[in-house]
């Protein structure tokens, strides 16, 4: 089964459903080079200008979900700490990531990058497995 990340917000403009260019997705393309084929992606708020409802958290089926941000683990009712570490919520095992946007500046430094790429890459790994 196909891995969800698990955003806040669409980009101005942007589908709901799905992450669209900005900081986060050339972030995630530094991070794992291909990731929009291995992953599925959602997010969880919509802006007044999406007409589409909130993703149900609680309706996720997925056995490997990436938060990206505390905002998004709150939503999940899971707690933030270390980054990268692994949760379990009901199912599914949920990677902690920080939100990869162009503000947050935990990614500046090179090992917390490569934490993040083999996170991601273990990630798939699972999902893999879990098919």
């Amino acid at each position: 089964m196909t891995p969800i990340i698990l955003g806040e917000r669409p980009s101005k403009g942007g589908p709901y459903r799905t992450i669209e260019p900005s900081s986060t997705t050339r972030q995630l393309d530094r991070l794992r080079p291909g990731w929009e084929l291995e992953f599925k992606t959602m997010n969880v708020w919509p802006y007044a200008w999406c007409d589409e409802e909130r993703v149900d958290v609680d309706a996720l089926d997925a056995p490997i979900i990436v938060a990206l941000g505390s905002n998004v683990l709150a939503e999940l009712g899971l707690f933030t700490g270390r980054w990268p570490a692994w949760q379990t919520r009901g199912d599914s095992y949920v990677l902690r990531m920080p939100h990869p946007s162009g503000v947050n500046r935990w990614y500046n430094d090179a090992t917390n990058c490569r934490r993040a790429s083999n996170a991601l890459k273990v990630a798939v790994k699972l999902s893999c497995a879990a098919a």
